[in-house]
């Protein structure tokens, strides 16, 4: 079950249960509570992750995220790309991860 919560910028915030996995247009990235940041989708979803995730260079582009049952590696963001980008020499791939262990 993914549990949801909202701010007062009228963001619902997911928190995501190991194995479930939003996919959505990276918004902006804000600093989350106890060490996190909070990935903001367009859709108006936002997922906390830990703060040490490099995902900067992901705003604006869709992104997959995914919670896993790996305590060294609790998030997977990745890049989805687009029907017309598999057409490119492009390989998906993952992005980023979380190596520090998982959150409660």
């Amino acid at each position: 079950m993914i549990t949801m919560s909202r701010n007062e910028l009228h963001v619902t915030k997911l928190k995501l249960e190991c194995w479930q996995e939003v996919i959505g247009l990276l918004e902006r990235i804000e600093n989350g509570n106890n060490g996190t940041k909070l990935l903001t989708l367009l859709m108006r979803v936002g997922v906390e992750v830990p703060h040490k995730l490099d995902v900067e260079e992901l705003i604006g582009h869709k992104v997959g995220i995914l919670r896993s049952d790996d305590p060294k590696k609790a998030y997977l963001i990745r890049k989805v790309l687009e029907r017309s980008d598999k057409q490119s020499n492009e390989t998906p791939m993952e992005v980023c991860h979380d190596s520090g262990g998982a959150m409660k």
